[in-house]
């Protein structure tokens, strides 16, 4: 067959871009390229450069996956950047017809919606017009919230968003125009490598630009003040005129309003992914959260992906190591720094543990923006038995990192779709610590190869912790539980079940 698989990232960069799911598409269309099948990848809403204008380009080939990408797309990726512009993310012309010419090029059996950011609703009825057949895969929220985490401002899971006039007072992302204007430049530039010869004249020039910017503002300043002393001299205090600078709160109805468009747009994604023949989800719990919010029960389905590391995982031999009392735990976390993953509420739960407890814990993290939380990390390096950060991981270090870990910690306060690190941490027999949310519970079986604790519950957390740096001798039995995780060649056959024609 011919298979094509859709996803804002660019196949060929993996972990690099895109995270887990890209990690995942990679893996998958190298498997099914060595089970025989033509396989090609498209992204859309990932590169932009000063060419201008949106067109396709043929891409770095990767182990005989022939790859594509739309190029400066006005749908940028991830698909918080559109926070503000939902209505893209239902129809955007541009994309749709490069989208139409390409699909009408290639002529593909399958074509595989890992992810629909950086494309529009309006792709997946394309799809569906000009291949046999088509699949959605639901490894997030993005469909039905333009946030992602359907979390509403980081802090609390929205289960009503009020018809989309909740969405008005989410948490906006940075500025897309100067995210795209980055993009553009960082496309033509990583051509020179840093430390190359060219390096030197831009920095100089940079730094050029921002001394005149700085100069020019030191001038407006001076120049401004005087306009101000002057005005303060012409007209006295009692006579300036009241401003009011109170803000009037929108009402219901001009909310009700102005949250239509985020309404439609789920709405659109919701009737669009209805269209595909087969709808993928990652885990029981995501299954639940789309049935609810409209996808058709008769096309969806739990179906857990697999993971590069478990073939790793099956070549490891399993020697039982009995911990002494005495002998400190290796705890670690494995993620980024962010609220909805739960580093923040972590911390703060260690800080208000008891010391003699963190005093056998050796704990390891590994998260980019780590620098951010220094407030928390700095007191709590005096109480543990050892605190090592690092600022990021590369994604083939992960059996090395977690070689010698004794337990793992996934504490996300939002519903986590099927958080893949949890597959690398059991793959690589490492018991995991984990919220009592979202698609964790689909892999980690309390008592048995790992612990749950309710989210975002320091008093839970805290206990479960206690529980296992008290018994050492539980981390040998919760390890003896794990068994297998699904390889990337076991999910390949599942998955070309579901190509074929019906």
């Amino acid at each position: 067959m011919r298979i094509l698989y859709i996803n804002w990232a660019p196949l060929w960069m993996g972990a690099e871009v895109g995270g887990g799911v890209n990690v995942y598409q990679q893996a998958m269309a190298i498997a099914m390229a060595e089970k025989g099948h033509e396989v090609y990848s498209l992204s859309s809403g990932y590169a932009y450069n000063l060419a201008g204008g949106v067109y396709l380009k043929r891409a770095p080939d990767y182990r005989d996956t022939i790859n594509y990408e739309v190029v400066n797309t006005p749908n940028i990726a991830p698909g918080f950047f559109n926070y503000a512009f939902p209505n893209l993310d239902v129809e955007e012309m541009e994309v749709e017809a490069v989208f139409t010419r390409f699909l009408q090029e290639i002529q593909p059996d399958v074509v595989h919606f890992n992810n629909i950011e950086g494309f529009s609703a309006k792709c997946l009825p394309i799809a569906k017009s000009l291949a046999q057949k088509v699949l959605f895969s639901l490894h997030n929220y993005h469909p039905v919230c333009n946030q992602v985490y359907l979390l509403y401002q980081d802090k609390e899971i929205c289960t009503d968003f009020q018809n989309g006039s909740r969405c008005l007072g989410c948490i906006a992302p940075p500025p897309k125009q100067s995210e795209v204007r980055k993009r553009k430049f960082s496309y033509h530039f990583h051509l020179f490598p840093e430390g190359h010869i060219l390096w030197a004249p831009i920095l100089f020039l940079a730094k050029m630009l921002k001394t005149l910017k700085l100069s020019l503002k030191f001038i407006k300043s001076i120049f401004a003040s005087r306009r101000e002393k002057k005005l303060s001299h012409k007209q006295a205090i009692a006579d300036l005129p009241i401003s009011d600078t109170t803000q009037m709160p929108l009402s219901a109805e001009e909310k009700q309003h102005q949250g239509l468009p985020y309404q439609q747009r789920r709405i659109s994604m919701i009737e669009a992914i209805n269209q595909a023949d087969c709808v993928l989800a990652v885990s029981d719990w995501v299954k639940k959260v789309y049935v609810d919010m409209g996808i058709d029960v008769a096309k969806i389905t739990t179906c857990h992906i697999g993971s590069k590391i478990a073939s790793i995982g099956l070549e490891y031999k399993y020697i039982p190591q009995t911990k002494s009392p005495d002998e400190p735990l290796n705890i670690i976390f494995l993620g980024i720094c962010s609220l909805p993953k739960g580093l923040p509420f972590l911390l703060q739960t260690l800080l208000e543990m008891d010391n003699q407890v963190l005093g056998k814990m050796k704990l390891y993290i590994y998260a980019r923006g780590i620098h951010e939380l220094n407030g928390l990390l700095e007191p709590l390096s005096r109480r543990v038995a050892l605190l090592l950060t690092q600022d990021g991981y590369r994604y083939k270090d992960i059996p090395q990192i977690l070689k010698k870990m004794d337990v793992g910690i996934v504490p996300p306060i939002w519903w986590d779709n099927a958080p893949q690190v949890v597959f690398e941490m059991l793959a690589l027999n490492v018991p995991v610590i984990g919220a009592n949310i979202g698609g964790i519970p689909d892999f980690v079986r309390h008592g048995e190869n790992g612990l749950l604790f309710e989210p975002g519950d320091s008093h839970d957390l805290t206990t479960q912790l206690t529980t296992i740096i008290t018994r050492p001798t539980l981390v040998e039995k919760l390890k003896q539980g794990i068994t297998p995780m699904k390889t990337i060649a076991e999910h390949a056959e599942e998955l070309d079940k579901f190509y074929q024609p019906s």
